[in-house]
């Protein structure tokens, strides 16, 4: 069976919202806190702004806004993954598996 092509931009975009959408249930009771003097906030303002970035680098005819954002959250979610570690798996950990997964997908493909 062959590789349905033609769906390819609908499944670009399909993980371009549905990141969004899951950056957004995770980060927001951090961000409706805004406690400016912790770590966690930043963090979390970063994840939702190059979520946001990604999703309008889609728009863009160059890649520039996507591949940086998709640096950003595989760079975030290899610095939360860092944090979350110990000797059992745990699903926080798997959860920024999947973001590093898209992320990364998105610095690779650009806009394709």
């Amino acid at each position: 069976m062959k590789p349905l092509k033609s769906g390819l931009t609908f499944a670009n975009w399909l993980l371009r919202i549905a990141l969004g959408i899951y950056i957004a249930v995770i980060f927001v009771h951090v961000l409706k806190g805004l406690e400016f003097s912790d770590k966690s906030f930043y963090i979390a303002l970063s994840f939702t702004v190059f979520g946001i970035l990604l999703f309008l680098g889609g728009f863009s005819s160059k890649p520039t806004i996507t591949v940086v954002s998709g640096l950003f959250i595989s760079g975030l979610s290899i610095y939360k993954i860092i944090l979350l570690f110990s000797s059992t798996l745990n699903p926080q950990l798997a959860t920024f598996m999947v973001i590093l997964s898209i992320g990364f997908y998105f610095v690779c493909s650009g806009n394709q």
